[in-house]
């Protein structure tokens, strides 16, 4: 009975010798899965962070792995530069290439990588398998990954759906037995294109945000107007809730006239003037009592004039002396027709000298007597601005209003000038005499220390009627 051959120890020993000189490394997903030539306990990686420079976790050897000669290289851009040699016949040894270490573009995308161990890490791994000793060149440890981006699991942990066939392959492999390192993958950095279209949706964003606030600032807005418009139209339907005359209907405009210039008390003359209830109080202050002035009229004649008259309105002349004053007149629906007594004595939001003396710097409504002038002291000069003579409806007081010539405002102004002044005809503007009545708006100016000068605000219309 012939006995077993021996088994041949060179070849155990050369097996063994290449067992632990070499590692297999499989790349399933962009995972590196190998392991450990120490402690053989398995190690998963992430492709991107290489496959040398290792330190297992486990038993904290440190490794380095090396290209195989049978890993072929990816080719250069550039041509290698040729590797100098002994000279010939001097029987120099050629030098060997170093090992290079693997690389992204060196390692498949799928299968298995037989690498080789660099010496340092295959004469510690043959002491009697004691710890090997770590190495002294500087090593990236898959622990100090595992802080940053690596998050250690548990064989009971419960695994992820689309690493399933990934830890069957592993679990196959180590026999069911294994140590498992997940390394996180690293976030992929925005692109150049990426960051440029955040920030204009970014943009984007702030813009429809600043549109949607100005929007909504506009809106507010606007119902304040309205706000403020109803509040005014409801302070005008106070005002003017007493415009129906009070006293018996007049049915003709000379029975009016007949009444008006007899009129000698404010009882009287609020039966034949329009809004009296309104007025009466303005009429006692004007008038300082019940009394009123002697009218001393001669006449009145009925005005040719009549260019914008309102509906319902007819306008007279009062003949009084010397003195011309226009009368307007109103037929009402309810009690025939009424005196406009506003605008006949040319009433202002305040009186002239109160307005002079105190120079109020509010913008103030008045009636006035404009015509053509030409006085100018600082702060006005004659290049920048324009000045017009307005007096008031006594003829007691004057000023000299004025408006830039840069005002666009005021060119329906302008054209009512010179359409008096070509209406007298006359070819020196300074010797024009005409006299417009209007309703302007004026002040003075603040620190004003001349009582003749005012700016003119807004030019309202060329009649003191105000229907």
């Amino acid at each position: 009975m012939m006995s077993a051959p021996a088994e041949n120890p060179s070849a155990t020993e050369a097996a063994t010798e290449e067992q632990s000189t070499r590692m297999d490394v499989m790349v399933v997903d962009n995972w590196l899965i190998f392991d450990c030539p120490h402690c053989s306990q398995t190690i998963k990686l992430d492709r991107k962070d290489g496959v040398h420079n290792i330190e297992c976790p486990s038993c904290a050897a440190a490794f380095e792995p090396l290209l195989d000669r049978d890993v072929k290289l990816p080719p250069k851009k550039t041509p290698a530069r040729r590797r100098r040699r002994g000279p010939r016949g001097t029987g120099e040894p050629r030098q060997k290439a170093p090992k290079s270490r693997p690389t992204l573009s060196s390692l498949p995308s799928e299968g298995v990588v037989k690498l080789n161990l660099a010496p340092a890490e295959i004469e510690e791994s043959g002491e009697d398998n004691k710890p090997p000793i770590p190495s002294k060149l500087p090593v990236r440890s898959a622990l100090e990954l595992e802080r940053r981006r690596v998050e250690a699991t548990k064989d009971n942990e419960t695994k992820q759906q689309d690493e399933t066939e990934l830890n069957a392959v592993i679990e196959e492999q180590s026999g069911g037995k294994y140590k498992r390192i997940r390394v996180r993958t690293r976030k992929k950095r925005a692109t150049e294109g990426q960051r440029a279209m955040r920030l204009y949706i970014l943009c984007g964003l702030a813009a429809f945000t600043v549109i949607g606030l100005s929007l909504w600032g506009a809106s507010q807005m606007y119902k304040d107007q309205l706000a403020d418009e109803d509040s005014i139209e409801e302070s005008t339907d106070i005002l003017y809730v007493d415009s129906k005359p009070i006293g018996p209907e007049i049915g003709t405009k000379e029975q009016l006239l007949g009444q008006f210039h007899k009129a000698s008390t404010v009882d009287q003359l609020l039966k034949l003037i329009r809004s009296p209830k309104r007025l009466e109080p303005v009429i006692r202050n004007y008038y300082g009592g019940d009394t009123l002035p002697a009218l001393n009229a001669t006449r009145f004649d009925v005005d040719s004039d009549t260019r914008d008259l309102p509906k319902d309105f007819s306008k007279y002349v009062m003949i009084a002396g010397s003195d011309r004053y226009t009368l307007y007149i109103e037929k009402t629906k309810s009690h025939g027709y009424r005196v406009d007594w506003e605008s006949f004595v040319g009433l202002g939001e305040m009186p002239w000298k109160a307005f002079i003396d105190s120079r109020a710097t509010k913008t103030t409504r008045m009636r006035a007597y404009l015509s053509e002038a030409n006085y100018f002291e600082p702060p006005y000069d004659k290049d920048r601005y324009r000045v017009l003579r307005l007096e008031d409806p006594t003829r007691e007081h004057v000023v000299y209003g004025y408006y830039s010539t840069n005002d666009t405002q005021f060119r329906r102004l302008r054209e009512r000038v010179y359409e008096a002044i070509g209406g007298n005809q006359v070819a020196n503007i300074e010797e024009q005499e005409f006299e417009i009545p209007v309703i302007i708006d004026i002040r003075f100016r603040s620190g004003a220390t001349n009582n003749a000068q005012v700016d003119i605000v807004e030019y309202v219309t060329d009649t003191w009627l105000r229907p």
